[in-house]
């Protein structure tokens, strides 16, 4: 004999509620009021009964398809995408929403498939995670009122309906402790060392402006951050001449300079205090342990997707919402 299976009916009346208030509930409705003692029993009853929404009814019920779109110009494999992706996935995982990875290249952005996909009914939005978007893309969102949320650390537009960061906390933190704690002036190492355009050089630059402070004139900068180690070796042969602070332009540029200090003898951070611009994995795990800034990639995430789907449902959301780096200070300096 088949199994009933269990209804929204059955769940209100195991938890002595009305069928309203399992919606309300099971689909995290915006605005409604439900007291936490009350949300507990729904949820206890749909558990104990294996209740799930049936989510292809609840779509044609609502006119949308509880899935939003993500476009990004980063790798699957980059950890700062992933990061951000699980802050995204957590939030709309809270409302029964899925997503949807949507490719990025296109000849006519009007054509792209992440635009196809929203007209076609596919999608209920959009989020641009690290991919920059022209004026034209986004006056063109605008216009065909696609609702969209971009993440981005440093964006360069200045648009509204995005995610975006501050580093000016966290770099004066930084820079104030290397000071402290070597008694010497900071030097910035990367690709893009005195390059006022590039956003990690300038909030350096800025926050020594800020600070009355002087840093070292930075280094030559890296081609490639791969050749870091031989790119170290020319310049400061068996460590010979390394200055005793040193702002890393990314966290994997940080992790080969405290390689290349081991090889040759030198002491972090008893002699050379060393600190990093970026999110990894390793930081955590390298020798001595990477002290770092590091961008708040997962609520940067959950931020997007929150006031996304803020919009879907027609709340109040924020336009443009600012978080904070932070400086993570392990055993480097």
């Amino acid at each position: 004999m088949t199994k009933k299976t269990a209804s929204s009916r059955d769940v209100a009346r195991e938890a002595g509620v009305s069928q309203a208030t399992v919606s309300y509930v099971l689909n995290n409705v915006p605005g409604a009021k439900i007291r936490p003692e009350t949300r507990e029993a729904v949820l206890a009853a749909a558990k104990k009964m294996n209740y799930h929404p049936n989510i292809m009814a609840r779509s044609m019920k609502m006119n949308k398809v509880y899935s939003i779109g993500v476009v990004s110009n980063k790798g699957l494999s980059s950890y700062a995408f992933m990061s951000v992706m699980d802050g995204i996935k957590d939030l709309l995982s809270q409302h029964n929403y899925s997503l949807t990875i949507c490719s990025n290249r296109y000849d006519n952005f009007e054509n792209a498939e992440f635009i196809q996909y929203y007209n076609s009914k596919r999608i209920d939005g959009i989020i641009f995670a690290y991919a920059n978007l022209t004026d034209g893309e986004i006056e063109f969102l605008f216009s065909n009122r696609i609702p969209f949320f971009a993440v981005h650390p440093a964006p360069e537009s200045e648009s509204a309906h995005i995610v975006k960061t501050s580093m000016r906390s966290a770099m004066l933190e930084t820079i104030k402790h290397l000071r402290e704690r070597t008694n010497a002036p900071v030097t910035y190492i990367g690709q893009r060392a005195g390059d006022l355009n590039f956003s990690r050089y300038r909030a350096f630059y800025e926050a020594h402006q800020e600070l009355g402070a002087q840093s070292q004139l930075p280094c030559e900068p890296l081609r490639e951050n791969s050749q870091a180690e031989t790119w170290l070796e020319r310049n400061f042969p068996r460590g010979n001449g390394l200055p005793a602070a040193i702002m890393c332009e990314r966290a994997s540029l940080g992790c080969r300079l405290l390689r290349f200090c081991a090889r040759w003898g030198l002491k972090v951070p008893e002699n050379h205090g060393i600190a990093a611009m970026g999110n990894s994995q390793f930081a955590d795990i390298s020798y001595p342990a990477l002290s770092a800034m590091e961008a708040p990639l997962r609520e940067m995430g959950r931020q997007a997707a929150d006031m996304l789907l803020h919009m879907i449902n027609g709340v109040e959301f924020q336009d443009v919402i600012v978080l904070e780096w932070n400086f993570v200070r392990r055993e480097s300096c």
